[in-house]
């Protein structure tokens, strides 16, 4: 059984983490759907920016909207104020004569309640969602909308650079991002993508389904929505924004907990995932979404399996080193503060699958609440 279980669990962290990314690449090569952009599409845009307690970037942010370079007649810019209580709403309330649009929520309910609140409101044909401290690029509005041109497009999600925050793992983080957006572009190339960025995504309005208010995290719920309706969700490498990365390994951890606790929580109790009726997105939503969520255990199962396979052979003595070497030097990695170096990816990635499994328990037992709180950010020397 131990046997098994060893062997077992050495191929599903293979396929999680090796065999999925060979399986899009291979299928994109030989099953490579195009998409028919048109540069000139200018559709109505409504640009819809939920904000709690964003004073530290509103103001900047705003700017950042108003320099984009789309037609002014064809672009709303909406701010929906989720009951903040710093000078968020004042701030907004300066630019209302530059065509900037307040909806000020006094009582807060969460980023959906919000959203649900304004998007019957919107006038635009495309809703481009935006984080509040996600820095567009003039151009970005412009190669997100050029996608719709295409029929089969319901939706598009953008490149959000990180903009490093001076912490431990830079590096590491980076290297990881770029593994994920080649996973993003090939999947693009097959059919659609189950999710997006939430910094930086656009969807027809058309298209829009109301995510369950006891939600907190849409980023996957209505792009898969959109995926499920039968339309593609594409990734658009030339749309490109940036943000601050999390100050310290710590914010970054509670991130991970709360985009796992969300995915297992939306997996077992709203069980709007694709069926088997649509054979690649449920590959896509297993292989990308749940199996790395869940794939922490096998870790946890293959460290025991190993030590009672050790009399066995040599073999296993050497993978039972190799697994102690690797945690040995994550917490070296997590120690020395200093990244570009093999110590730092191990730390990164010891950082994220412990942050799944704290997440997936509290998915499982639903204690993840249902309020959106904005991620901390640095302000000078300090985390705000």
């Amino acid at each position: 059984m131990n046997l098994i279980i060893f062997w077992g669990c050495i191929s599903v962290i293979f396929y999680v983490y090796f065999g999925y990314f060979l399986l899009v690449l291979l299928i994109s090569t030989l099953r490579k759907k195009d998409i028919q952009r048109d540069e000139s599409f200018t559709p109505y845009v409504s640009l819809l920016i939920p904000a709690h307690n964003e004073e530290s970037v509103i103001r900047e942010k705003i700017e950042n909207s108003l320099r984009l370079d789309y037609p002014k007649d064809r672009l709303e810019i909406i701010v929906v104020s989720d009951g903040s209580i710093d000078d968020t709403n004042k701030i907004v309330a300066e630019y209302q004569d530059k065509g900037v649009v307040l909806h000020a929520i006094s009582e807060r309910g969460g980023k959906i309640a919000a959203q649900e609140i304004v998007i019957p409101m919107l006038l635009g044909e495309i809703i481009v969602f935006s984080d509040a401290n996600t820095m567009y690029y003039p151009d970005s509005i412009r190669k997100l909308v050029r996608n719709f041109a295409d029929n089969t497009v319901g939706g598009v999600s953008g490149d959000v650079r990180l903009i490093a925050a001076g912490k431990s793992f830079d590096a590491s983080e980076g290297l990881y991002y770029k593994y994920e957006r080649f996973i993003q572009q090939n999947e693009s190339k097959i059919w659609s993508l189950i999710g997006a960025d939430g910094a930086m995504y656009a969807i027809r309005k058309e298209l829009y389904v109301s995510p369950k208010l006891n939600a907190v995290s849409c980023d996957d719920v209505i792009p898969m929505a959109v995926a499920m309706a039968g339309y593609r969700v594409i990734y658009e490498p030339e749309a490109i924004a940036v943000e601050d990365s999390a100050p310290c390994w710590k914010v970054e951890f509670r991130r991970r907990v709360r985009m796992a606790a969300f995915g297992i929580n939306k997996f077992l109790w709203d069980r709007s995932i694709p069926s088997i009726h649509q054979p690649w997105l449920l590959v896509e939503y297993l292989s990308h979404r749940l199996f790395r969520w869940i794939t922490p255990f096998f870790f946890i199962s293959l460290f025991v399996s190993n030590i009672f396979l050790l009399p066995v052979s040599k073999l296993y003595w050497v993978i039972f080193i190799l697994q102690i070497g690797f945690y040995l030097f994550a917490l070296i990695g997590m120690k020395l503060k200093v990244d570009r170096h093999i110590f730092g990816i191990c730390f990164y990635f010891c950082l994220n699958n412990i942050g799944n499994i704290i997440g997936v328990i509290k998915g499982m037992i639903r204690m993840q609440g249902n309020l959106w709180k904005p991620t901390e950010r640095v302000k000078g020397n300090k985390i705000i």
